[in-house]
């Protein structure tokens, strides 16, 4: 093997070492939000790591290929700095996708209340009973709304008691629910004196 093709092979090594994380990191990514595979969260985190082997892999390289393209007197500035580019930019890609991958991951272990008072008084306490323990929200004035989410393992139901003036209103939210619902969403809204609620999946 020439001198020439050695450091075209190690220019190659070093892209590929640059390019092959981010493809498998967003691939990755992109099918667990498709099929919820929770094997793939440990392929994620072995793809991180195996980025950063790639990474010291691919610097090593493209050091490699330098010397030996200025050993033979010809260019190889351009080159170095696009492999370098092409690596480095593995770091925002990883941090972004590890974002989505936690916020996806908090979205569908949590179950989420939406409390909207469109009513004229104040909902002065309002309580959720879940299968993890009790939540409360204080003071919510017309026009207002807040929201919980809600984590807990063990099946059964939510419920609400709300006190708005002299009234103490209950209902129930799920009747069963485990798993902190799967990423559900419950929109609860106070008007003309009384809550309506909405499922949202």
């Amino acid at each position: 093997m020439s001198g020439s093709d050695s450091s075209r092979y190690l220019y190659r090594i070093a892209m590929l070492c640059g390019i092959l994380p981010m493809t498998v990191g967003v691939s990755i990514y992109i099918l667990y939000e498709i099929t919820r595979w929770d094997v793939l969260v440990l392929a994620g985190l072995f793809t991180v790591y195996g980025g950063l082997a790639c990474a010291a892999l691919g610097f090593i390289c493209i050091i490699a290929y330098a010397f030996k393209r200025h050993a033979a007197g010809e260019m190889w500035g351009l080159g170095v700095g696009k492999a370098v580019g092409v690596i480095l930019l593995n770091i925002p890609v990883c941090v972004i996708v590890v974002h989505l991958s936690l916020l996806s991951v908090t979205r569908m272990d949590s179950y989420t209340v939406v409390l909207e008072n469109k009513g004229e008084d104040v909902v002065a306490h309002f309580e959720l009973e879940t299968p993890g323990g009790a939540v409360g929200i204080e003071g919510i004035a017309p026009g207002e709304s807040e929201s919980v989410r809600l984590s807990f393992e063990d099946p059964g139901s939510i419920t609400y008691r709300a006190e708005v003036g002299n009234d103490l209103l209950e209902g129930v939210i799920e009747n069963h629910v485990a798993n902190s619902g799967g990423g559900k969403k419950s929109i609860i809204t106070f008007s003309d004196g009384e809550f309506s609620i909405e499922r949202m999946e």
